[in-house]
């Protein structure tokens, strides 16, 4: 049987107007199948509730992983006998007092931390951190980052 342009038009036609039907039957089909195995489920007096316990992730500890960067990395220019441009790194209250400037760091915030923009390398060699050493490993930054999203906490 052959087929006229009329007859393929027209069916052209019912298949654009059937399809978004059709899609809407499957979803529909779908949805009732997962709400019926939902409903299945149901608990018995034989069931045994489970306690599960899990600790929520903290951010790096300011002691064990980012004040061990700045001792390796930073304290040499940035400590008690030099300070430039008057960032202390020697302890969690000097980096949170920051330079004459103002902070160094947001707490909450990494991606406005001058902090982290210094150790992600500049294209300027003059504001890159460390200056004549080599660079952070991307895990010790990511470190930073992270302490600095938590909270930058005193832990």
């Amino acid at each position: 049987m052959r087929y006229s342009v009329s007859d393929r038009a027209a069916f052209g036609a019912l298949w654009k107007a059937l399809l978004p039907l059709a899609l809407i039957a499957a979803i529909t089909v779908i949805v009732s199948c997962e709400l019926e195995r939902q409903e299945a489920v149901t608990a018995t007096e034989s069931d045994v509730p489970i306690k599960v316990k899990f600790k929520i992730a903290e951010g790096p500890s300011y002691a064990q992983d980012i004040q061990p960067i700045f001792d390796l990395y930073c304290v040499s220019c940035h400590g008690a006998q030099k300070a430039e441009n008057g960032l202390r790194l020697d302890s969690y209250e000097n980096t949170m007092r920051g330079t004459r400037y103002g902070a160094v760091l947001i707490p909450g915030w990494p991606e406005a931390s001058t902090l982290i923009y210094v150790l992600r390398r500049p294209a300027s060699q003059e504001i890159a951190m460390p200056h004549e050493q080599r660079k952070l490993t991307p895990n010790r930054v990511k470190n930073m980052m992270y302490w600095i999203e938590a909270g930058a906490l005193n832990n």
